[in-house]
């Protein structure tokens, strides 16, 4: 008798494989971090319809499942994170709760970037990574942050992560203070001459300013500390000067600041009290810009259409740090 060989993979399955193994299994992991047991039950479900899964029928079922556990799951790991956060304001977060905290900054920093807060987004991404390509805090810079740079462990230096960027610019306020540094540099000077610019700072910014339509709203989210300084120094080059700049602060979450999410609250002093897994970090921003540059006198925000529209949602739902 001929047999009837088994139906070939088909695109749904290997789809809904691949986000499984991508997605799913980490959620899962996380659930049961959280505790947040029915959210579990229904992803191990899902976990099981990606294994079995067959055309598109099984992707649809699969979406459907998918639905469920986003209807469900959302609120679950409100509540749940909202529990650790108690705990947090008692001191007496576990190590699940701790786990469930480093998982949490993973989501938190990926759905700051998929919002349109791509530069908040991997800053609080690169929290949960203990090494750095730049080496060790200068010592001026640790003295300079304090406080505001709480070490992981007793003995911990934290590390310095420099990055190329000129996001800092898409905040008028930060560009004025560089439009004054390049109308104050002479009009004639030698080749190679080269003029310090006095730091300024530090810059902070009102919660107000996180839903403003005067400022580039993802800059006071990723900037707004009190150690964010701006400083660096013009070169002659030519007949034209080059300003080389850097932003810098100390990143870490502070002790306590809440954010209301509807009828829930998130207090950000329970990923301080996680620093054993997270990982404070001084940061700089650097780059270059002709003093020249028309873009200078630019009075307007830079925003990106998805950081408009996430910042309007925002503005409607009326939040902001308190």
């Amino acid at each position: 008798m001929k047999t009837r060989d088994a139906p070939a993979s088909t695109t749904a399955s290997r789809l809904l494989r691949v986000g499984g193994a991508l997605v799913l299994v980490p959620v899962l992991l996380w659930g049961c971090a959280l505790g947040a047991w029915f959210s579990t039950a229904l992803t191990t479900g899902l976990v099981a319809v990606i294994g079995s899964a067959r055309g598109w029928k099984g992707l649809l079922f699969g979406a459907g499942l998918a639905s469920c556990i986003v209807a469900v799951g959302v609120p679950e790991v409100l509540l749940a994170m909202d529990g650790i956060g108690e705990r947090s304001r008692k001191g007496t977060l576990g190590g699940r709760d701790k786990a469930a905290v480093y998982g949490f900054n993973i989501v938190f920093g990926g759905a700051a970037i998929a919002s349109g807060f791509p530069a908040f987004g991997v800053e609080t991404l690169a929290l949960a990574v203990p090494w750095s390509r730049d080496g060790a805090c200068p010592a001026d810079r640790l003295e300079r942050y304090g406080r505001h740079l709480p070490r992981a462990y007793p003995g911990h230096v934290p590390r310095l992560r420099r990055w190329s960027s000129d996001f800092p610019l898409d905040s008028p306020r930060l560009r004025l203070v560089v439009a004054r540094w390049a109308a104050a540099l002479p009009a004639e000077a030698p080749d190679g001459a080269r003029r310090d610019l006095a730091p300024r700072g530090p810059f902070t910014w009102p919660a107000s300013a996180y839903i403003a339509a005067n400022e580039a709203n993802g800059v006071p989210v990723a900037l707004n500390t009190p150690t964010t300084r701006m400083s660096g120094h013009a070169v002659r080059v030519g007949d034209r000067w080059r300003l080389d700049l850097s932003v810098d602060l100390a990143l870490a979450y502070p002790e306590q600041a809440t954010l209301p999410l509807g009828p829930f609250d998130l207090e950000e002093g329970m990923f301080h009290d996680a620093r054993s897994v997270l990982h404070p970090y001084c940061l700089e921003y650097v780059w270059s810009v002709w003093a020249d540059d028309p873009a200078l006198n630019n009075t307007e925000p830079i925003r990106g259409p998805m950081e408009r529209s996430t910042t309007w949602v925002l503005r409607e739902l009326n939040t902001g740090y308190r």
